[in-house]
């Protein structure tokens, strides 16, 4: 497995057919190498089967967006009404993956803020900064008040 040392001890369940089936759970987003040995019998030692291993073979990509492992990257408690602020948010899976783009299961995300009532809210279709894996979006807050902001990710 490349990236990620990790040793997987599995089952396997045969098929009746000289095949067997074995089930593996990754949670780390990575290129994996797949190793396939043979335990030998009495004194004879484990043996590669052929074409092990598969290097690079496995690709595991992050799952999809999940709001409770999702990181608000701005902290900014105090804001001045005339001023350009931008809101950053760290997409990330169940298993804490980093979720960047259409491929890794992001198509869209939106910043919306509420400004103070009587307002329009205000919706901003995010960038993607791949540097520092955050999706951001810039706002112009036009009056004072308290402010709502709701982030859809889809």
């Amino acid at each position: 497995m490349s990236g990620v040392a990790t040793t997987f001890v599995t089952s396997l369940a045969p098929l009746g057919n000289g095949s067997y089936t074995s089930e593996l759970l990754f949670q780390v987003a990575a290129p994996y190498d797949l190793s396939i040995e043979l335990l030998g019998v009495g004194a004879a030692p484990s043996a590669a089967i052929m074409d092990s291993p598969l290097s690079n073979k496995i690709l595991v990509k992050p799952g999809l967006v999940q709001a409770a492992y999702t990181e608000l990257a701005t902290s900014v408690s105090t804001l001045t009404a005339g001023t350009s602020y931008t809101f950053e948010l760290r997409a990330r899976d169940i298993y804490h993956n980093i979720v960047l783009n259409s491929q890794d299961e992001v198509k869209d995300v939106h910043f919306q803020l509420q400004g103070p009532s009587g307002t329009s809210p205000t919706l901003v279709n995010a960038t993607m900064d791949y540097r520092f894996h955050l999706h951001g979006a810039t706002f112009t807050l036009l009056s004072k008040g308290a402010y709502t902001g709701i982030i859809t990710v889809t």
